[in-house]
């Protein structure tokens, strides 16, 4: 075996157990790009390193057995895990949402007049409380708002006055269409990164008693610590509070919970009406789960990076089902896609990260390349049918 196809074995075995980093999925695309008998040896090479991940799981299961004195029975049958190569692909994590209208604030976060958005709009928007609607090109925007709330600097490039800036009436709105995010910066320092359909209504500075936001989407917060004065994150269902710390929320109006991921801090959570106006807390690492048509909530131990890998630009797959990956591609391009019957039912897991990239016919291909399967685009609709 020479040297490089040692090298891209060692990169296939870390992809197949989910190790591979944005690097070594690079590496293999570009080598899987470079000839088409290339794919084909990934697919064979991809097989076997399967059949060595199941082997050795088999291997520890017996091991154990042996020094616990088990029974040895036999395992369940082994789920097929595999590694998603991104080839250049461009999944997303988040739940889009069509925005049928957004919010121009008016007095308070609460008491808004809804307006019309074109959802035609590829570009991320600033909106500003004067009317002003500013339009940015980048995939990824940055805005940052300086001098408490008098200036605006867009891009890192281009700085605007607001003249706007009292602490309770200037409210702004930030809007980032499917396939961006973008990142923002607060009067107070706090980041807000925001997913792709996601929705920001923000003050160009903050009151003396309270530091607010109302969130569309999903967006990922590192919070200035203020002792004195907390950081509240409004949803429709939801009331998020903190003094200082960093979190995930997920709250897409065509879905039925609204997720938060605690990464550090302390996160607390109020429904008036289901907890009685008593306050949940999450703790580092917890995930709750609030079902809006049940009532209910749930919260379990979860890997923070999975929900947050995406302000880095690229997701985290941690034995995804097929089916689930469908769904997200669906509802972050606002599309529909049909994959074969038996291709739907089988126990595909899918582990690895996936790149983020604004061509979603460099998904469709990536799925096709993987699962052998032919793509055309109707309107909005992927068709996919067998070779």
């Amino acid at each position: 075996m020479t040297n490089n196809n040692y090298h891209i074995q060692v990169l296939i075995n870390k992809y197949v157990a989910g190790k591979a980093s944005v690097t070594d999925m690079r590496q293999l695309n570009t080598w899987m790009e470079a000839a088409p008998a290339n794919k084909k040896t990934f697919t064979k090479l991809k097989r076997k390193a399967e059949k060595r991940e199941i082997n050795s799981g088999n291997d520890d299961w017996q091991r154990f057995t042996h020094k616990y004195n088990q029974p040895l029975n036999a395992p369940k049958k082994h789920k097929r895990i595999i590694g998603f190569i991104s080839l250049a692909a461009s999944v997303s994590l988040v739940i889009g949402v069509s925005f049928h209208t957004f919010y121009r604030p008016k007095s308070s976060l609460l008491d808004t007049q809804p307006i019309q958005y074109d959802e035609t709009q590829s570009q991320t928007t600033l909106s500003l409380t004067d009317g002003t609607d500013i339009s940015l090109s980048k995939e990824h925007a940055t805005i940052e708002i300086e001098d408490n709330g008098k200036s605006i600097l867009i891009e890192e490039t281009e700085t605007l006055t607001n003249h706007d800036n009292n602490t309770v009436e200037a409210f702004n709105q930030l809007h980032v269409p499917y396939g961006r995010t973008a990142q923002l910066t607060l009067a107070d320092g706090t980041k807000v990164w925001l997913n792709a359909g996601s929705q920001l209504v923000f003050p160009s500075n903050f009151s003396t008693d309270t530091r607010e936001v109302l969130l569309r989407g999903e967006g990922f917060f590192d919070v200035t610590h203020h002792p004195e004065k907390a950081f509240k994150v409004l949803t429709d269902e939801m009331t998020f509070t903190v003094l200082g710390t960093s979190f995930n929320i997920n709250s897409y109006a065509n879905k039925n919970h609204v997720d938060a991921v605690l990464v550090d801090g302390s996160l607390h959570m109020a429904n008036n009406v289901v907890f009685n106006k008593k306050e949940i807390v999450l703790e580092p690492g917890e995930k709750s789960s609030f079902d809006l048509n049940k009532k209910t909530l749930q919260i379990k131990k979860v890997d923070t990076k999975r929900y947050t890998s995406w302000k880095e630009g690229y997701l985290t797959l941690q034995r995804n089902s097929l089916n689930n990956l469908i769904s997200q591609i669906e509802n972050y391009y606002n599309c529909s896609i049909d994959i074969p019957t038996d291709l739907a039912h089988t126990k595909i897991q899918i582990t690895g990260k996936i790149i983020l990239d604004e061509d979603p016919e460099q998904v469709y291909k990536a799925l096709s390349d993987l699962f052998n399967v032919d793509y055309q685009l109707i309107n909005d609709k992927v068709i996919m049918t067998k070779r």
